[in-house]
């Protein structure tokens, strides 16, 4: 029966941010997760302590001062990306827990980051107008146009393409040539 409490499970553990999550990310050996909300705060979160208490708060590393909705970690876990609704995108040091770079590839609110899985790739999806894609550093490599919202952007396991949900389908480039397949 779907109505069991078995088919409503309940989390383990919730982490009370004080405000909406907008987007998160978790280090590849999941000791630690960002998250990213209304605010723009930055937080990062413990997932390995031996008594991990919901009451306890992430550790704030910095805020854009208005509304984000990204988040990306890099797969060294040393680096996170942030965009914010205004279409800014901050790199930011893990360790020092400062903001290196600011840019602002669109004009229009990101809805989604993507760092790919060699780490040499950043992708920032604008609502309803272009995908950015840059080196590591976010010096722009190429931008992708279109009219679509973008929600969500992957990387193939070996870096070597993006996919791009569009309405009608998805689109699937080549980050060295800069083509779609």
């Amino acid at each position: 029966d779907l109505m069991q409490a078995s088919a409503h499970p309940e989390p383990i553990i919730s982490f009370d941010n004080g405000s909406v999550v907008h987007d998160i990310a978790v280090s590849s050996r999941g000791s630690f997760a960002l998250s990213i909300d209304e605010s723009g705060t930055l937080k990062r979160w413990n997932l390995k302590r031996s008594t991990r208490d919901a009451n306890s708060p992430g550790e704030q590393l910095g805020s854009h001062e208005e509304p984000a909705h990204a988040v990306a970690l890099s797969p060294d876990g040393t680096r996170a990306f942030t965009g914010s609704t205004t279409g800014w995108v901050w790199s930011w040091d893990l360790r020092r827990g400062v903001c290196l770079k600011k840019m602002r590839p669109a004009q229009s609110g990101i809805e989604t980051l993507a760092m790919s899985p060699d780490g040499r790739f950043l992708a920032a999806g604008a609502r309803y107008h272009e995908v950015w894609i840059s080196d590591s550093d976010g010096n722009e490599l190429f931008r992708i146009k279109n009219d679509q919202r973008h929600e969500s952007l992957l990387f193939s396991p070996d870096s070597k393409q993006l996919f791009v949900p569009t309405r009608k389908g998805i689109d699937v480039w080549d980050l060295d040539s800069q083509r779609r397949i």
